[in-house]
């Protein structure tokens, strides 16, 4: 529709740079034509300086003087907009865009015909993402409705068929789960080999390729797959346990071990955590005979504290590691007031000291999380010799929630080093 050229001081004062611009006002046509336009073709100006075939039809719509200029990339033949003396580009601009005619069309739709919901309430007992068959129809559970599918005859009897072997294993888990009677196990496991072997004497291997374009947007469907255990080929070597054996355990609750080590091995198993109390109801020992038959196993961490203000104990492998070092320093203050509690702490904590790296060994990557900032702008004015009339306006800023680097004022720096 048009197009306006701004002189090469319009973002000057914001931006900090000398550039050319043109505004473009552009229309979607209502169809495809195959006539190429003018506007896409180069001219000259009276001058002969190269420019768009529109602003050379169009002077007004130039708000400057073209010339030659060298100054952005020491190239004689890049043209720029020269601002007129003391004239309001403001101004100019609104005159410009008088110039410019458009309407707009009203956008006329099509008729849409609405398409009848064949979808029904989504039944709860049905995983969401799940298959399942109503009234004899295959509907598709997605959130709180029920799609109807529409599919072949084939694609639809494998779909009932792995259904029907879904609905089984989910029932043999539970009963498992539940630890129902082996009789009832053993009677859901003969349906299970029959459903299955049915199923694959028509349709072949749950894993295959019919099945997996019909099944596989299935929640359950590598569940599925999990019953057949296959070789390199891909062939069945052997169905999996469940067909055969009870895969899953009830959980037995622990009341009673006759060892510390036991002990601390269930209270980090069920508790997440050294649980001296815990541990003393599992054992009846006391908590200094659980301390002395763990000691070099748990330590005090005097960093950390309880509800009551008592050091909690943690593994060695969880104090013994992290800032072995800071925890060394600690440790040792600690030892100086409380000996008998701590030494302990100092001896193993020195063990574990890492060795001093010496400078050739250490390797530091620009853009490293840990650099400070500082460090980074220090470097920054070094390599690029930046000026130190520009050092002031540009800083560089680290998000530790981003995990990203940004530096301000780049464009202040007039030899363009750190813009480039």
């Amino acid at each position: 529709m048009g197009a306006v050229r701004l002189p090469n001081n319009a973002f000057l004062a914001n931006a900090g740079t000398e550039v050319t611009t043109d505004i473009i006002f552009l229309q979607k046509r209502d169809r495809v034509i195959d006539i190429e336009p003018d506007w896409v073709h180069l001219s000259t100006t009276e001058d002969g300086i190269p420019i768009n075939s529109y602003f050379a039809d169009n002077p007004d719509m130039v708000l400057g003087t073209m010339a030659y200029d060298n100054r952005m990339y020491g190239n004689a033949s890049e043209t720029t907009c020269m601002p007129y003396e003391n004239a309001d580009l403001a101004e100019l601009l609104r005159e410009a865009l008088e110039n410019i005619h458009a309407e707009i069309t009203e956008y006329e739709p099509e008729e849409i015909v609405e398409e009848e919901d064949a979808s029904i309430p989504a039944d709860p007992n049905v995983r969401n993402f799940s298959y399942t068959v109503v009234d004899g129809e295959i509907y598709y559970r997605e959130n709180s409705r029920m799609n109807k599918v529409e599919v072949s005859v084939t694609a639809a009897n494998r779909i009932k068929g792995m259904i029907a072997i879904r609905d089984c294993v989910r029932e043999l888990i539970e009963y498992q789960t539940e630890d129902y009677s082996d009789d009832v196990i053993y009677e859901q496991q003969r349906k299970l080999n029959k459903l299955y072997d049915e199923f694959t004497a028509k349709y072949g291997l749950l894993s295959s390729r019919g099945n997996n374009m019909a099944f596989s947007d299935d929640s359950s469907y590598c569940l599925l797959c999990s019953l057949e255990i296959l070789d390199e080929d891909g062939n069945l070597e052997r169905k999996a346990d469940m067909f055969t054996k009870r895969t899953i355990r009830q959980r037995a609750v622990v009341t009673h071990v006759d060892t510390a080590t036991e002990a601390l091995a269930i209270s980090i198993a069920e508790k997440a955590c050294v649980d001296i109390g815990f541990m003393q109801s599992l054992t009846g020992l006391s908590e200094e005979q659980l301390i002395k038959d763990l000691e070099g196993v748990i330590f005090r961490n005097p960093e950390k504290l309880d509800s009551e203000g008592k050091p909690v104990f943690e593994t060695s492998d969880a104090y013994l590691s992290g800032n072995v070092r800071e925890k060394l320093k600690t440790a040792r203050q600690f030892a100086e007031m409380q000996p008998d509690l701590y030494s302990i702490n100092v001896a193993a904590l020195e063990k574990v000291q890492p060795k001093d790296l010496s400078a050739s060994e250490i390797d530091v990557r620009l853009g490293a999380t840990w650099l400070p900032p500082d460090v980074i702008k220090d470097f920054i004015f070094e390599l690029l010799e930046t000026p130190y009339m520009y050092r002031r306006y540009i800083d560089v800023f680290y998000s530790s929630y981003t995990a990203n680097w940004n530096i301000k004022g780049k464009n202040d720096d007039r030899s363009g080093n750190i813009r480039q």
